[in-house]
């Protein structure tokens, strides 16, 4: 979307979509450490490519916590997977891995930090449509917004029958499913508006 708005399409944020990045955390082999964010200083950390979501948040969490990011050798490895390949096989001391990935395989890893212990808001994505679209049928859009906050709030209320349906659909484990959605819920992953302090760090990660 980016990258259309720049080469000039007409297109408008009309709502929230991911708001939160409870759903990423860090990890290293069990047993080996480092214990913290605080601790990555001379490791060697794996994200998943230049410009995502796992690379400026790893940048804020170092900011935020007084780490200097200089110290730190961070490696875009390509995908989640392709990280924890590198650090089951001692080519990183830490790879970036991520919601249901983790609860489907957590024996392995000890987690060295939730990304939303140092990141609490950042707006990760945004609901677009076209400008005429917006123009000429506003009804319908103010209609999915409202019918998404709807499903929201279900979800919210509702989060074991959610992630049951989410494991059919998805073709997990039931219980992974239940354990990832509850893990990004208490952050309020989900919205329908626009995050104020989750654009900001948007804006701070990518200068």
């Amino acid at each position: 979307a980016a990258q259309a708005l720049t080469q000039g399409s007409d297109l408008v944020a009309v709502g929230g979509g991911a708001q939160s990045v409870a759903e990423i955390n860090y990890v290293a082999p069990k047993g080996s450490g480092p214990a913290g964010v605080e601790e990555l200083t001379g490791k060697s950390v794996a994200f998943t490519s230049p410009g995502s979501v796992t690379q400026g948040v790893l940048a804020l969490s170092l900011e935020n916590s007084g780490v200097d990011p200089e110290q730190v050798d961070d490696k875009p490895l390509g995908g989640v997977s392709e990280g924890l390949t590198a650090l089951d096989s001692g080519e990183v001391d830490v790879a970036a891995n991520i919601e249901p990935v983790y609860s489907s395989d957590p024996a392995p890893y000890d987690v060295v930090f939730w990304a939303d212990e140092h990141v609490p808001s950042f707006q990760q994505t945004v609901l677009i449509a076209g400008g005429d679209f917006v123009a000429e049928q506003p009804e319908v859009v103010e209609g999915f917004l409202s019918a998404r906050a709807k499903a929201i709030e279900w979800i919210k209320q509702n989060p074991d029958e959610a992630g049951a349906m989410w494991a059919k659909e998805a073709d997990l484990e039931p219980q992974v499913a239940i354990t990832a959605l509850k893990t990004v819920l208490k952050d309020d992953w989900y919205g329908v508006g626009f995050d104020g302090e989750g654009l900001q760090a948007v804006d701070r990660q990518m200068k």
